[in-house]
């Protein structure tokens, strides 16, 4: 299926926050803990998550059970994600907008408005998502990681679990549950990974229509 977008070969290139020394060392607080890793992911910039779960309900769009999500330098994003109970779909957040294509379809469609706010869960690297996460705590650590369960507003009511490598400051995963069973028990799990890639992400072609996903998109 022809792309109506360009994601340049992804380089992999060392960034400066995968290079330096942590500064998490000696006696540790929660919120020290969680200040560095936003300024380590503020540093790369870029990152992608694998995404576990169930029904992680996203602005605008519905639930989501899994897929992948490429976070650029500056914030715009690619994704394939499976919208719960519906299908797989291409999406892209560029110019604050966001364009999705179901895979059963041959054409990009605009969420409504525009869907500024979609993605926004995703985008650790372009607002203070962990440096404001509250109320936290420290609950386990070992040599080479730390672990804090926090609260997230990005990801809605419910308690969040950050891995943060000590090496890097860099978190390595993340699992959230919801604490508002009406959304169905919501759960999820993010791999983080490629720190630091470069990639470009342009709008499809035309003028696509909009509309929401899932019904008879095609």
């Amino acid at each position: 299926m022809a792309r109506a977008f360009s994601l340049l070969a992804m380089v992999a290139a060392v960034c400066s926050a995968c290079s330096q020394t942590s500064a998490l060392g000696g006696t540790l607080t929660a919120s020290r803990v969680l200040a560095s890793a936003q300024q380590a992911v503020d540093r790369a910039g870029s990152f992608r998550i694998t995404v576990q779960g169930h029904n992680f309900v996203l602005p605008q769009w519905g639930g989501i059970d899994g897929g992948t999500v490429t976070v650029t330098h500056g914030g715009d994003v690619t994704a394939q994600l499976d919208r719960t109970g519906d299908g797989l779909y291409s999406m892209i957040f560029v110019n604050k907008q966001t364009f999705f294509e179901r895979s059963t379809c041959s054409h990009w469609t605009r969420v409504p408005g525009g869907g500024a706010t979609v993605l926004v869960p995703f985008l650790w690297s372009t607002a203070d998502v962990l440096g404001s996460a509250s109320p936290a705590l420290i609950v386990s650590q070992t040599g080479t990681v730390v672990v804090v369960d926090t609260t997230i507003a990005a990801l809605g009511p419910g308690t969040a679990t950050i891995t943060i490598a000590r090496a890097t400051s860099l978190p390595m995963k993340a699992t959230w549950t919801s604490s508002d069973y009406s959304d169905n028990g919501s759960h999820l799990s993010w791999s983080f990974s490629d720190w630091g890639t470069t990639a470009t992400v342009r709008p499809p072609g035309g003028s696509p229509s909009d509309n929401g996903p899932g019904g008879n998109p095609c």
